[in-house]
């Protein structure tokens, strides 16, 4: 199987996973469990899972209380565990403590932002997925041969964005490859400078990077535009004949190959990539590796196909 020299690391597919995300509980107690001194609440008695699951027509398989303070007050938590975990609903009581001259009111205390994590994956974290919806998810990033669309690696991270994977896939590829890589093509924010730098400046193979600069803004007052140019002075050799390159003719035709990383992600998310039924960063790279191989295999044996027909 012959496999061009230049890969392109391209893009990240944001990876759903099947449930959703709900409020950290705290350690279960009971009014015999709390501290010294305090009134004995709990959220769970204010409503009936009868009537929770009237409301949300799911049936409730478990109800957790759990109480704790937040300096100057007192807050019990009751969480109704639904059948159908998307109906689950979290309830929270905040109250003030009688002994305290607090300045804060009960509301302001409970429109406070509290840590979150995912019941069904603590590793997974909440990300804006395409549709516009916040899901816990994973962020897998793809590198691809810009010829065929071989995929050369694969990395599953819980990062929000893509800035400094670039280097760990570029070294992935090379060494799944067996040799290195002289083209190397990304999204913008995909690379830092640093990146860039080390990458066209190796002594051995240095890599004609292609990832189009930032934006600049424009609408910035003439000392702004000064400090930018000095510092675009003081940049090395090498990120100046990165910007140089980029605005050449040649790099916006090789720029147009980088559109085949997208047959890639459509052929991953049309075989069921997009939402996976496993937890954990571990699991999900193997999923990954397990539909890149047979994202490999189908165009091995269409090119083998197509060989043999013009035979």
């Amino acid at each position: 199987m012959h496999t061009k020299k230049f890969v392109s690391l391209l893009c990240s597919l944001p990876l759903a996973l099947a449930g959703c995300e709900k409020r950290a509980t705290t350690q279960s107690t009971n009014s015999a469990g709390q501290e010294p001194g305090q009134a004995g609440f709990d959220a769970c008695a204010l409503i009936a899972k009868e009537e929770i699951e009237a409301i949300q027509g799911s049936p409730i398989k478990e109800t957790k209380s759990s109480a704790r303070s937040d300096a100057d007050f007192r807050i019990s938590q009751c969480f109704y565990t639904a059948a159908e975990l998307s109906k689950s609903v979290s309830l929270a009581v905040t109250q003030s403590d009688p002994h305290s001259s607090a300045k804060r009111s009960p509301k302001e205390v409970a429109e406070q932002k509290e840590a979150r994590a995912s019941l069904t994956d603590p590793e997974a974290r909440r990300m804006r997925c395409a549709d516009g919806a916040v899901r816990a998810s994973y962020n897998v990033q793809i590198a691809a041969t810009t010829d065929h669309g071989f995929v050369t690696a694969l990395m599953a991270t819980d990062r929000r964005n893509d800035s400094g994977l670039v280097r760990p896939l570029f070294e992935a590829s090379e060494q799944r490859l067996g040799r290195q890589i002289k083209r190397l093509l990304a999204d913008t924010g995909f690379a830092q400078v640093d990146d860039i730098a080390a990458l066209g400046s190796r002594s051995e193979a240095p890599v004609g990077v292609y990832i189009h600069p930032p934006r600049d803004r424009a609408d910035v007052k003439p000392a702004t535009l000064l400090v930018r140019q000095k510092e675009r002075e003081r940049e090395p050799q090498t990120i100046k004949d990165w910007r140089q390159r980029m605005t050449t003719n040649e790099a916006e035709a090789i720029m147009k190959r980088r559109g085949r990383i997208e047959r890639v992600n459509a052929n991953f998310k049309n075989r069921g990539f997009g939402t996976l039924l496993v937890r954990g960063l571990t699991k999900v790279q193997a999923i990954g590796l397990w539909h890149a191989l047979a994202h490999n295999l189908t165009i091995a044996l269409r090119l083998r196909a197509m060989a043999a027909s013009a035979a």
